[in-house]
């Protein structure tokens, strides 16, 4: 995991924190990468309003475990991201997987590590950037958040 200063600056994520490489199917899914991954789900499940209306997505970021492991639920989790993404952005690959970002968007679509970041930055402002500041923040994301920051 590191940061990742938007260039040119974007408003709704100036910085985020990205995966060195792929979670999720056929990924590297190393520890921290996949903590990462599955605690913004979460959030995103928790705490913002659109994935709320729609129960069955809900349901799904919910299920994903703050374990650092990659498993059929944190896939599943991160397709149900990337199909809320491509309700709003066409272009959005469904792929269960979260790539490293190079930028806020590719193409027509954004970055679902981007969009996780942009929901924590938004919906979770208490703890963010220092998301080890979070009650629920697993271990190998504590220790990877304090490192980059």
């Amino acid at each position: 995991m590191h940061v990742l200063v938007t260039n040119p600056p974007d408003f709704h994520v100036p910085l985020l924190f990205n995966v060195d490489a792929v979670v999720g199917l056929h990924g590297a899914n190393a520890t921290e990468d996949v903590a990462l991954v599955q605690f913004m789900i979460r959030k995103a499940g928790e705490r913002v309003p659109a994935a709320k209306g729609n129960v069955d997505r809900t349901s799904r970021y919910l299920a994903v475990p703050l374990t650092g492991v990659c498993d059929a639920a944190t896939i599943d989790g991160i397709r149900a991201v990337q199909e809320d993404m491509r309700e709003k952005s066409p272009g959005t690959i469904v792929d269960g997987r979260v790539s490293p970002a190079r930028g806020v968007n590719y193409g027509s679509g954004i970055w679902t590590i981007t969009l996780l970041n942009g929901f924590c930055r938004r919906f979770c402002p208490e703890f963010w950037p220092r998301l080890f500041d979070s009650p629920d923040c697993p271990g190998p994301l504590v220790a990877a958040t304090k490192r980059v920051l």
